[in-house]
Formats: C-alpha cells, structure tokens, sequence
C-alpha cells in the first residue's frame, strides 16, 4: 500500500534519515517529512514498489516538495516501469525556482512541476506501460542527487528535502491530491 503522507512506514530508506511530521504540509497539518541524505560516500534514496497490470496504460506518480533558497543540492525523482522492457523516467528540481530538467529511457512520458502554493512544489511524472511484462512501478526520490541543476549524480551529494503527499494514478496526468 503506498503510503503517502509518511515516508517512515512501507517506504525503503537507503541512506536517508526519514524524520516524519517534521514540518507543516500543504494542507496545513504538521505532517510533511525530512529526508536528509548525510552519506557523502552512496546515493542515498527512499523507494516504494507497488504492483500494476501489464498493460499499455499511464501511470502518474507525484509528490510535494517544499520550497527552498538554497542551491547547494538538487533531488531527483524516478518512476520506473519494471518486468519486461523497463522505461525509466526521471525529474530533477531546482526547490528555489522550480526550473527542472528530465531523463528518460525507453517509452512515452511527460513530466511537470507546479507551484502548489503554501510554500511547495508539486512534481509528476507520468509514464505510459508497453506491454512488455512491466507489472511493478517504483517510485523513487532521491534528496541530494547532484550539485547543479541536470548535473550528473553525485554520491558525495548531501542534502535535505521535505516531502508530503505522494500518489500513483493510473492515469496520464496528475490529478487533485487524493
């Protein structure tokens, strides 16, 4: 089940500090998450998994991420369509001004950021299946991936960023938060 709104449940932390509830979300409530990545020495990343049908369908996923000043580090996010012949689609973010840049292999995809208002950004990448055999999606953020904006990854990359309200829909734009 995808938990959207705690990172510290049914997510997999590898060398991330996920802190929950750490600050206000963009509906108000104390519920967005710090994921801090201090490793300098791996890339580190919080990823989920969730089951889709072997189809030819879009599936979306999305997330909120809070706004910030500082341009020291750039987090990444993935959406990954695996199985068969997998697509890859990633989505960089400048937190500051929203200015993005994306990498994709293999398929269909669209990817924008919006400015959520209260202080976030919401990022989506859509990506649509290929029959394949692709029956797993993984979502994946990565809080530090690199030290300018389209910057190849870096693990001495550090960094933190707040999250909230992540979501997959199976369709191919992002819808309101559920």
């Amino acid at each position: 089940c995808l938990q959207s709104e705690d990172f510290s449940t049914t997510w997999a932390a590898t060398d991330v500090t996920v802190t929950a509830n750490d600050t206000t979300s963009p509906d108000g409530t104390n519920s967005a998450d710090k994921l801090n990545d201090t490793n300098g020495a791996a890339q580190g990343n919080v990823t989920q998994s969730v089951t889709i049908a072997n189809d030819s369908t879009w599936h979306t996923f999305s997330v909120y991420v809070a706004k910030y000043v500082q341009t020291d580090h750039f987090p990444e996010f993935r959406l990954a369509l695996t199985g068969g012949t997998s697509i890859y689609s990633y989505l960089q973010l400048n937190t500051s001004t929203g200015a993005s840049t994306t990498r994709t292999f293999n398929g269909e995809v669209y990817s924008n950021v919006y400015d959520a208002g209260a202080g976030f950004w919401r990022i989506a990448i859509s990506v649509k299946n290929n029959t394949s055999g692709n029956t797993t999606a993984a979502l994946t953020i990565y809080p530090a991936m690199a030290s300018s904006l389209g910057g190849a990854p870096d693990v001495a990359e550090t960094g933190y960023i707040h999250t909230w309200g992540a979501q997959l829909e199976n369709l191919p734009l992002v819808s309101s938060y559920i």
